[in-house]
């Protein structure tokens, strides 16, 4: 440049705005190329482990084996042959109404006919639930629409058929019928269970919801009737099958192809996120997200006492994020509270099953034990550990008849009182009692 040229240049402010602008601009495309980097490079991670990340690799990962029987079809025959209670039923029928059945509730003249009515007017359902029940692998299709998303299973009708599942066991326990009482319980179960192949939480929300409603279902039983020791047996190993079953890991394989397919994040936030899907910071916020949905698959996978500290830990992880990390914090603390449901339904079923092992104790010596450790070995390998605290369930004698409990997640011993017996907030206990003479 010579001196004339120099001479006649001159700094001025627009001249740095535009230095200013474009080192943003170039900043800003690093920033968008690191981030779909990253993204990419996550979801190379998540192939590899043989995790799917698109909805079609979802629907191949997830089929039956060829030829191997699928119960869905004649659960969908089960639903479509229900016929809800009325309004007067609901308000009288136990699991329907807004008080749950009562710890020695006796079965009262006034509730025979509607529950009599209503699994009369079930028969076929209850028919067709025990012919799915026999079979073991189930999987509902479902298909992806770009306005409602997944069309899930009849969530809501699945319910219902576990409510009248749990009827018809309560009739059969009042009429002494045990074989078919426990046949209907099995059936509870499997019904529960034949959500464990859709990878998605909400399905799996409804499952443990279901397998405890199965819970009181056993408490049910053995207050009102005696079963033989095969069949508290029977019921005592399926239920640790089921309790060995659960787990996050599996109910976030669908999350995460739902966050991954950015054109339907794009539809269910609406068009106000274009700014944010154009700025990066959508891809941020889904790999952040799916780093924190690793974490909990493999909290998951620990021993449950253990997972309370991890829980906690991920929470404490996402309130310290930045604004930035909007989405991530507002989807986590949903997922952590499912992590505390899923620990507490473990030590219900923990409970119903140690329960079990107390009746086959006291049919075969004709008194209850004094502790739990009574029932060791030979009708329990060992006291069931309470996830809330790392030490052995809770056991007391009761005037009629004993309680097996875990503290819960407020993690203090409060004498087994159960959440209907507090005011509401209060601290409580998560109890299995059985009242009987």
């Amino acid at each position: 440049m010579s001196e004339d040229q120099r001479k006649g240049f001159e700094l001025r402010g627009w001249h740095v705005i535009i230095g200013i602008l474009a080192i943003l601009v170039v900043l800003f495309i690093l920033f968008r190329m690191f981030g779909h980097s990253a993204l990419e490079k996550k979801i190379a991670e998540l192939r590899a482990k043989g995790y799917p990340t698109t909805f079609e690799e979802l629907e191949k990962y997830n089929q039956l084996p060829e030829a191997t029987p699928n119960a869905a079809d004649l659960y969908r025959k089960a639903i479509n042959a229900y016929r809800s209670p009325n309004d007067e039923e609901r308000k009288v029928l136990p699991y329907f109404r807004s008080a749950s059945l009562k710890l020695g509730e006796p079965n009262a003249v006034e509730l025979e006919g509607p529950i009599a009515a209503y699994l009369s007017r079930n028969a076929e359902t209850l028919d067709l639930l025990r012919q799915a029940g026999q079979i073991e692998a189930c999987k509902y299709n479902y298909t992806w629409d770009t306005v409602q998303g997944f069309i899930l299973p009849n969530l809501s009708e699945i319910r219902d058929c576990a409510r009248l599942l749990a009827l018809f066991i309560l009739q059969q326990a009042e009429s002494n019928n045990t074989d078919q009482a426990c046949r209907a319980l099995f059936d509870h179960f499997q019904l529960a269970e034949s959500l464990s192949r859709d990878p998605f939480l909400i399905c799996h929300l409804v499952r443990i919801a279901i397998h405890a409603m199965g819970v009181e279902s056993v408490r049910v039983l053995l207050e009102r009737t005696t079963l033989s020791d095969r069949q508290m047996a029977e019921l005592e190993q399926r239920m640790v099958t089921i309790r060995d079953g659960l787990g996050l890991d599996p109910a976030l394989i669908g999350e995460r192809c739902c966050l991954l397919q950015q054109s339907d994040i794009y539809q269910q936030f609406g068009f106000g996120t274009v700014p944010i899907r154009f700025s990066g910071l959508m891809d941020l916020n889904v790999i952040r997200s799916l780093e924190f949905y690793d974490r909990l698959g493999a909290v998951s996978k620990i021993e449950p006492e253990r997972r309370i500290q991890e829980y906690q830990r991920i929470s404490n992880d996402v309130d310290q994020l930045s604004v930035l990390y909007f989405m991530t914090k507002l989807l986590m603390p949903a997922l952590d509270k499912i992590g505390l449901i899923e620990l507490r339904v473990m030590a219900e079923l923990d409970c119903a099953r140690t329960g079990l092992a107390v009746e086959r104790f006291r049919l075969a010596e004709g008194r209850l034990p004094e502790s739990l450790e009574e029932l060791v070995p030979k009708y329990i390998e060992a006291v069931p550990i309470d996830p809330f605290d790392g030490k052995p369930l809770r056991y007391k004698r009761l005037e009629k008849g004993y309680t097996i409990y875990s503290i819960g997640e407020d993690g203090e011993d409060n004498d087994g009182v159960p959440k209907d017996k507090v005011e509401k907030g209060a601290h409580h206990d998560w109890p299995f009692t059985v009242e009987r003479e």
